[in-house]
């Protein structure tokens, strides 16, 4: 068939700019499923910039394609509370899982006539992941890590660096306790902390270089830590 024949194309998770005279082809045009409450978090990495933003709320949209970046009009939207443990592969389940129900209300929309509304609110960007802003500084505050660990689990991978290679930390909390040098890592009642320019972090998993995942406290003692050394 023609895609002049149909009545509209649905995309979800297509990054690729159409130009009108293609999405005014359809019918309805196109509608796309988009992982953010939007106007926050247009662009390729929604749920991941909003975990590295440490938000608390976001969302799935349906909405018109236009030619801009996730800019069209909005045909329904629906809201979740963001867990603070969730990583980006945990939370973007969870986003898929809304996915039926909203696009199934946009459909009927469509269907029955009823319009999409221009968006409302203060847009923001959610540009594609690159692996150097993955790497982590300890420089920073402990919960700037903890999101950024969050965000890029597992792609790209939050990574550090441990005796020349690269060593990825998959999951990890803030901690309270005794505070060393940025990146400094101290094993104490068989937990593993590293210290940070603020705070300091308890590591629970990680994929040291050529490795598979594993708890923290193994690798530390594969490694046998001695106190004092440090990532990066």
């Amino acid at each position: 068939g023609r895609i002049e024949d149909l009545d509209l194309v649905l995309t979800i998770g297509y990054g690729v700019l159409l130009p009108e005279s293609i999405l005014n082809l359809p019918r309805n045009g196109f509608l796309n499923l988009h992982f953010s409450l939007l106007p926050a978090y247009r662009g390729a990495a929604p749920a991941q910039r909003a975990l590295q933003n440490g938000e608390t709320v976001t969302g799935v949209s349906v909405f018109q394609l236009d030619r801009g970046i996730d800019t069209g009009p909005v045909f329904a939207q629906t809201a979740i509370e963001i867990d603070p443990s969730w990583r980006s592969f945990e939370l973007l389940q969870h986003l898929s899982e809304l996915g039926p129900d909203v696009v199934n209300r946009a459909l009927t929309m469509v269907e029955n006539g009823i319009a999409a509304s221009d968006q409302v609110g203060q847009p923001s960007m959610a540009p594609k992941i690159d692996k150097t802003e993955a790497k982590i500084d300890f420089s920073t505050e402990a919960t700037e890590i903890f999101n950024s660990i969050r965000a890029f689990t597992y792609e790209p991978g939050a990574w550090t660096v441990w005796k020349g290679e690269p060593f990825k930390i998959c999951a990890a909390k803030i901690a309270e306790a005794h505070m060393g040098n940025p990146g400094e890592i101290s094993v104490v009642d068989n937990f593993v902390y590293v210290s940070t320019g603020s705070g300091v972090l308890k590591l629970l998993r990680v994929i040291p270089s050529g490795k598979k995942e594993m708890d923290a406290i193994d690798w530390a003692r594969g490694a046998r830590l001695t106190g004092g050394e440090i990532f990066g």
